[in-house]
């Protein structure tokens, strides 16, 4: 393992004290795979640390958090994050922050803080050397996540870890070692004491935990939805994710409605599944800008059963959990991302048997264009997941093809991209309060009427349509 020269002028400040790169990028090193980030640490204090900064050597040494030992270093054009080494005291309760710490020199001790051994590997800079306080590099090498502590106390510590360690095994493939299985079992409840925010970060990077597992298994073409097979049979990927997040207890707390959907039987003539696996391939077989709207689009299947005895209003019911599961009290998603998957979740059923005229679909296209494209793709996984298919999803198939006819024609999409506006309206002599009104219905009637598309028809339709609410 090499290091950059920028990164070796930066070590040659600490010296003679040294200074490691350590975690993740150690991890990907030694894996063959890139690092995004680099971390480092030490057993310098940040008050050294910014001593040797304060010499003017090229070095900018920001607090971050002094508390727990943290800085972020500028050198070279570069940030970095520096951690002294330490060990941590944590809340009973499994609360993601140490109540407080105590800096050590003792490199040993540093490792035994952190959660998984595969991540409690130090590369030392200047003499190029790997060192393994806790073996990391024999479990990365029998591909196993084993906590650096005993299991219990590491993952009562800190309920996040017990998401990371679910992303972890998504990512990589990896096994989970016995005693670090159970224990994640036995501490699941904890992480109802971390804040939504940061469940909902590693939830969407076990979604997304495909795009690491492709690099690191060197599948051809890397990640697409045709791939998702392949990366599910190395063990790696969201199927695998999700499977551990229910399995473990995680799901219980986060999303307990997943609980319901794994074992619902589904009739054979349409899925292969049950629920919670046609939900998890077609997590897998969607882009990853739609994986929560692919996650939350059957969920409410069970309850909706249950309450009617058939599942035909299951989109309003997951419409119904999604935004209960995502809102504040939850994953505290952003609203406009909330309201995209409720969309997507409300039509995914549209035209469901591609039986729907096509008039009405263009009219459902124009009102709906802002989420089309990814409803097209949530319909493609959709189908795929059932299991029971081998031919293209005809219906998503017939809605592109309208979709790019429409753009082809541009037929407009919304008030905006008329011709016309309420200017031209007020001139001919139309009232401010009927004019939002007149260009919604000339809107409409753009979707199916070719000759619809000048400014003139626009404007002789709209006079029409206010004159006929005069009489």
């Amino acid at each position: 393992m090499t290091s950059d020269n920028g990164l070796k002028q930066l070590a040659e400040i600490f010296y003679p004290n040294p200074v490691y790169a350590v975690g993740g990028c150690v991890r990907n090193a030694l894996l063959k795979m890139p690092a995004y980030d680099t971390d480092l640490c030490g057993a310098l204090t940040p008050e050294d640390v910014c001593a040797l900064a304060d010499k003017k050597n090229g070095l900018k040494a920001v607090p971050v958090n002094p508390r727990i030992g943290t800085l972020k270093l500028l050198y070279d054009g570069k940030s970095y994050e520096y951690t002294t080494f330490r060990k941590d005291n944590y809340d009973i309760n499994g609360g993601h922050r140490p109540l407080n710490s105590v800096f050590t020199k003792d490199i040993e001790t540093d490792a035994r803080r952190r959660d998984f051994t595969v991540n409690a590997l130090y590369y030392d800079i200047l003499n190029d050397t790997v060192i393994d306080p806790v073996g990391g590099c024999k479990d990365l090498e029998k591909r196993v996540l084993k906590t650096c502590d005993k299991a219990d106390i590491t993952l009562s510590q800190d309920g996040l870890r017990l998401m990371r360690l679910v992303r972890f095994a998504a990512e990589y493939g990896f096994e989970i070692d016995a005693d670090t299985y159970s224990a994640a079992e036995k501490n699941a409840v904890l992480i109802c004491g971390i804040s939504g925010e940061r469940v909902r970060g590693e939830l969407l990077k076990i979604l997304s935990s495909d795009k690491t597992a492709a690099l690191l298994f060197g599948i051809d073409g890397g990640f697409s939805p045709e791939n998702a097979d392949k990366i599910a049979e190395f063990n790696g990927g969201p199927l695998r994710g999700l499977r551990l997040f229910l399995d473990i207890g995680l799901a219980k707390y986060v999303i307990p409605e997943l609980n319901d959907c794994s074992g619902f039987v589904q009739p054979n003539k349409y899925h292969k599944f049950d629920v919670f696996t046609h939900i998890a391939k077609a997590v897998c077989y969607s882009p990853y800008e739609i994986r929560t709207a692919a996650l939350f689009h059957d969920i409410g299947k069970p309850v909706c059963f249950k309450e009617n005895g058939n599942m035909y209003r299951h989109a309003a019911y997951g419409m119904a959990i999604a935004k209960n599961r995502l809102g504040q009290k939850g994953l505290k998603f952003p609203i406009a991302d909330i309201n995209r998957t409720l969309g997507l979740i409300c039509h995914h059923m549209f035209d469901i048997d591609g039986k729907v005229s096509e008039s009405k679909v263009r009219l459902f296209v124009q009102e709906n264009s802002n989420i089309v494209p990814d409803l097209i793709e949530l319909k493609k996984a959709d189908y795929r997941a059932k299991g029971v298919n081998d031919d293209e999803c005809f219906p998503a198939v017939k809605m592109n093809k309208i979709y790019q006819e429409m753009k082809r024609e541009e037929v407009p999409f919304a008030v905006s991209e008329l011709k016309i506006n309420g200017n031209d309206l007020k001139r001919k002599g139309c009232k401010d309060s009927e004019i939002g009104e007149t260009l919604k219905a000339v809107l409409k009637a753009c979707a199916n009427d070719s000759g619809m598309l000048n400014a003139e028809a626009q404007l002789e339709a709209a006079l029409k349509l206010s004159k006929h609410k005069k009489d």
